[in-house]
C-alpha cells in the first residue's frame, strides 16, 4: 500500500491529462480567431471589418481600378 501511495504514476498522468486539456483549449479559442480573420460573409463586410475576405474586396473592387487607353 506504501509503494502504491508513493507511486508518482498517476500524478505524472493528471499532469499530462491538465496539459492536454490547456492545450486543447488553446487550438480551440486560436482556430476560433483564424475562422474569424479568415472567413467572412461576403456581404456582411463593413468599413471596420478587418477579416481577410473583407480587406481583399475593399482593395479589389472595381471602384478602386483606373482604366487606361493604350494607343498603338
Amino acid at each position: 500500500m506504501k509503494a502504491f501511495i508513493c507511486s508518482k504514476k498517476g500524478q505524472t498522468a493528471v499532469e499530462y491529462l491538465l496539459m492536454l486539456i490547456v492545450v486543447v483549449t488553446m487550438i480551440y479559442t486560436f482556430m476560433g480567431k483564424v475562422k474569424e480573420y479568415f472567413f467572412a460573409e461576403r456581404g456582411s463586410c463593413t468599413e471596420s471589418s478587418t477579416s481577410f475576405i473583407c480587406q481583399f474586396e475593399k482593395m479589389y473592387n472595381n471602384q478602386n481600378f483606373r482604366w487606361f487607353v493604350i494607343k498603338r
